[in-house]
């Protein structure tokens, strides 16, 4: 760790904690313990910073049963198996299960900045995670993490700043994530007006040329269809052989290609300069997609690729645009038979598929007024792309200086970080430091304590309240008020009882 600036201090985060507190999960084989309207949080919940919900809900004698009980709002909740690094803190108080962990943060030391720590630690949580199919982080590696901890005045304007700026980010990355739909739409756009007639309807007037398009079946204008190769290629051969994973977006990625050295294979597929290469096979939303082959390098195709070879009156890359055209996708979602995971057009049903077929000049022109606009729509995203990786990068490099002393000036009338661990340890050692009594004195003065007890519970303004009103209004300490309760509820005539309360939701106590 380098130098930090004078007033701060290294912490281990288990010194930081009073506890990490584990959840479990009720047992699924009683149905009724998932009929409830108890949150029950798993990571799947875990999907922004303050959620406001969970898709599991449990029953309250489920909640009863956990020894980890309900989670307080706002907790800081870590996932410490699968989706390690990840940390919210609910707006609700919530149950929890195995996966997840509460980090219960000790008087004086700020909460957020714990929270902020820990996401600054993605990556090393990450290769801490053991396991072979699900990884984990040990308990152990959570509390020997090495914490910079500043002065509070400090941590307060870091955690005020680290706000302000993430808040800006995410807004940022909110607009941003509109751009690919806006894009999708825009592209669809440009291919309609491009199969309909309108993207060259200037272009007709300035050649005196009438709207002379004719509809034709796609079996009438090309030479043949072909299935392509069901023999399994290898990583590595003499050509590739392309599968539906290389077309993207209309064009042919030639990134994780697989190959074949079979000569009599590749014989048999060899592509010609032109061929149209269409996804015959795939899931519902992506079967169908289509691009043009160009000579790029020798290739075959696989078998869930069908190669379409355009007759002399069809333009293949026209034909591409028309089938990624809205019309082109609705006739593929129209004939496609749908399997359990799959769906699929066969060369017979791609040959029924009809469309407007202009002349071959006016292909041509409306397939260069085409590119130019879709070369503009990759431009825009090629910038949208590279913004969202300068965002992804910003935040880890404002967290490293937010932890290293760098994000902010240093107030040279702070009280040292030192000072303020001094007066945590001296608070929680007078805490535990208090004499511990003999068993016949408990007993003596639970009795007498638990009769004064009663009274209290029998005054309270309502039938039912809550720990914290009891603590109140009793004068006694945390710890002995609970064991007053759970001894009071372990009683044979209890003079009260544990209730989920649905709409607080919450743990309250009911007089009997």
């Amino acid at each position: 760790m380098k130098e930090l600036p004078n007033g701060w201090a290294v912490v281990k985060l288990g010194n930081l904690l009073e506890s990490i507190v584990g959840g479990s999960t009720p047992s699924k084989a009683n149905s009724s313990n998932f009929r409830g309207s108890i949150p029950f949080m798993t990571v799947k919940d875990m999907t922004e910073r303050f959620p406001n919900k969970t898709v599991d809900k449990i029953s309250k004698e489920a909640l009863l049963k956990m020894p980890s009980g309900l989670a307080p709002k706002d907790s800081l909740i870590i996932s410490v198996r699968m989706s390690l690094g990840k940390i919210v803190r609910p707006r609700f108080a919530t149950a929890f299960n195995q996966d997840l962990k509460v980090l219960n943060v000790k008087k004086g030391i700020n909460k957020t900045y714990i929270e902020y720590f820990w996401r600054s630690k993605w990556n090393e949580i990450q290769l801490l995670g053991t396991g072979t199919t699900v990884k984990g982080i040990r308990l152990d590696d959570i509390r020997n993490f090495e914490v910079p901890l500043p002065p509070y005045a400090e941590q307060l304007r870091i955690t005020e700043k680290l706000d302000s700026i993430l808040e800006l980010a995410g807004r940022s990355r909110e607009r941003l994530n509109r751009i690919p739909g806006i894009l999708n739409r825009y592209r669809q756009a440009v291919l309609e007006a491009a199969t309909r007639g309108s993207l060259s309807a200037k272009w007709r007037k300035n050649n005196i040329r009438i709207f002379d398009w004719t509809e034709v079946e796609l079996g009438s204008v090309v030479e043949d269809f072909s299935y392509g190769t069901s023999s399994k290629s290898e990583k590595k051969g003499d050509i590739p052989v392309l599968r539906m994973g290389n077309i993207q977006q209309g064009k042919l990625n030639w990134d994780q290609l697989v190959f074949t050295s079979d000569p009599v294979e590749i014989e048999k597929y060899k592509l010609s300069s032109g061929d149209v290469l269409f996804n015959r096979t795939n899931s519902p939303e992506l079967v169908g997609k289509t691009a043009v082959y160009k000579g790029e390098r020798a290739a075959i195709y696989a078998g869930y690729l069908i190669r379409i070879r355009c007759g002399d009156a069809l333009d293949p890359e026209y034909l591409n645009y028309c089938l990624g055209s809205p019309q082109g996708r609705d006739f593929c979602w129209q004939v496609k038979a749908d399997g359990v995971s799959q769906s699929n057009i066969n060369a017979k049903k791609l040959a029924g598929f009809k469309f407007c077929l202009p002349p071959l000049d006016e292909q041509i022109e409306i397939c260069r007024r085409v590119k130019i606009l879709l070369d503009f729509g990759e431009n825009i995203e090629s910038r949208y792309k590279a913004t969202l990786d300068r965002l992804d990068k910003l935040i880890p490099s404002l967290l490293s200086k937010a932890f290293g002393g760098g994000l902010l000036p240093q107030n040279e009338k702070d009280e040292p970080a030192e000072i303020l661990l001094a007066g945590i340890e001296s608070y929680y050692a007078s805490v535990s430091d208090v004499p511990k009594e003999s068993s016949y004195q408990k007993r003596k003065k639970m009795k007498s304590t638990k009769e004064s007890l009663k009274e209290i519970i029998d005054q309270q303004s309502s039938e039912k309240f809550t720990f914290a009103d009891l603590l109140e209004s009793s004068g006694y300490d945390y710890e002995s008020l609970k064991e007053l309760v759970f001894d009071f509820l372990d009683s044979d005539s209890p003079p009260i009882r544990q209730i989920f309360d649905t709409v607080s939701r919450e743990i309250r106590l009911e007089r009997i």
